[in-house]
């Protein structure tokens, strides 16, 4: 009983995939003055990517406010990556999630990165 009321809170943290969706995120980290949510084609072929977004502890989107450089829905060609950048001191912790409904998710490569006020590299997250 008890495993099934951990799934139930944890599902309801983000919002809910849509059929056909796959949904790769990064785990959560304690965040700095700066974060950066990545997403890459590695792969050969272009692939649709409906939405990226850094996401709260407790399930609700954090705004980018420094910088996107990819609008969504959007094609990611092979060999691009698209980030989205946000300042603020004290989110707590967050995780980057990206959702797509075409293509293959073996070729993206997600990641999240906090850097303190000095610019050092305080953690990083890889998506799966």
């Amino acid at each position: 009983m008890r495993k099934r009321w951990v799934l139930t809170l944890f599902a309801g943290l983000g919002a809910p995939a849509l059929a056909g969706e796959t949904v790769i995120a990064t785990g959560m980290i304690d965040l700095g003055s700066k974060q950066v949510c990545n997403v890459a084609n590695v792969g050969t072929k272009a692939v649709l990517v409906d939405g990226m977004r850094l996401v709260g502890f407790e399930g609700g989107a954090i705004t980018t406010n420094l910088q996107n450089n990819c609008s969504f829905p959007a094609g990611i060609s092979p060999g691009l990556t698209c980030s989205q950048v946000t300042s603020a001191l004290d989110l707590g912790t967050a995780r980057c999630e990206v959702r797509l409904s075409h293509g293959n998710a073996k070729s993206l490569r997600v990641t999240l990165e906090t850097s303190a006020l000095d610019g050092t590299n305080r953690a990083t997250s890889e998506g799966r």
